[in-house]
């Protein structure tokens, strides 16, 4: 991608394409509990994403999209360019914090790209979304 398509957004990948296998996977896994007795039920995974996700607004944009769904948890940058997230909600919440976080990304063709999800134990009375230093 050369540096005018890189400004105005243009990538000629297919949305599914734009997501790392891992968070393909992670999102048929919420789906799958959308459908289930518990899709209510709150999940809790920390979540580690690469590319370009430092430098353009990623945490702040994560935290207004958590905020808006209700979700809880935090959003850090590391030292090593990639950026840290723990995030509590139900199924439907989470798949569409993701979505929210690539449509906007991706108009800016930017790549974020999830390396690592952990499954967690829920926590109880988790409230609020920050951004951690």
């Amino acid at each position: 991608m050369n540096i005018f398509e890189l400004m105005h957004g243009a990538d000629e990948r297919e949305p599914g394409e734009r997501r790392s296998p891992l968070e393909r996977e992670l999102i048929q896994k919420l789906q799958q509990r959308l459908s289930a007795e518990d899709a209510e039920q709150e999940l809790h995974y920390h979540l580690l994403f690469t590319g370009r996700v430092q430098g353009v607004g990623f945490r702040w944009t994560c935290l207004s999209s958590a905020e808006k769904l209700g979700l809880a948890g935090w959003v850090k940058n590391l030292r090593d360019g990639s950026v840290s997230m723990d995030v509590q909600g139900t199924p439907a919440q989470l798949i569409k914090h993701l979505n929210s976080m690539h449509a906007t990304y991706d108009r800016m063709g930017c790549r974020m790209w999830l390396d690592e999800a952990r499954d967690l134990p829920p926590c109880e009375g988790a409230a609020g979304f920050q951004v951690r230093y």
